[in-house]
């Protein structure tokens, strides 16, 4: 599977009912590492919400399920 693009999409609540919404979309060039990009997507979007507590849920498994890397 080629993916070309990447869309990442995050909301916030800021109570009282009201909520913030900020997403991203990047395209994917054939040398990009995949997992590198989706990562550092996901890090912008939740910079730019004020979420940026180093804490990204992106995860690399293998075939067989293990985890190669978190991030």
């Amino acid at each position: 599977m080629k993916v070309k693009t990447i869309h990442y999409k995050r909301i916030k609540n800021l109570g009282n009912y009201e909520s913030e919404t900020f997403e991203m979309t990047a395209d994917i060039d054939e040398k990009d590492e995949l997992i590198e990009v989706a990562t550092q997507l996901q890090k912008y979007v939740l910079y730019m919400l004020g979420i940026d507590d180093g804490k990204v849920t992106a995860r690399h498994y293998t075939e067989d399920g293990e985890t190669v890397r978190d991030f």
